[in-house]
């Protein structure tokens, strides 16, 4: 993620992190990143061990600084609540840049 970190130089449009094990911390870190890169427009991030607490960051980040992304993939983790929904739901709302969000299971 701090690779991508506000890197001026970076033409990386489409990021795949499936299957990786990346956890809430993890997270941060990732939603630090899409706070200042203006390039990815894909994310996927399914079959993870991202929680409520994880979708919040990621969110947070998205609503709040990233206008590039488009589609975002969650399929497969570890949110399945009222919160994950009112997440979700607000980030539907506020985030004009995303047009296709997974959530597969």
């Amino acid at each position: 993620a701090e690779a991508l970190d506000g890197n001026k130089n970076s033409t990386i449009k489409q990021l795949s992190l499936c299957d990786n094990g990346i956890t809430d911390q993890g997270i941060e870190h990732l939603a630090r990143m899409l706070e200042s890169n203006a390039t990815i427009t894909h994310l996927w991030l399914a079959s993870n061990k991202i929680s409520d607490q994880g979708l919040k960051l990621l969110s947070k980040a998205l609503i709040n600084k990233n206008k590039t992304l488009q589609v975002l993939s969650l399929e497969w983790n570890k949110f399945r609540s009222d919160t994950s929904v009112n997440i979700l739901v607000g980030l539907l709302e506020k985030n004009k840049s995303l047009t296709t969000l997974n959530l597969e299971n």
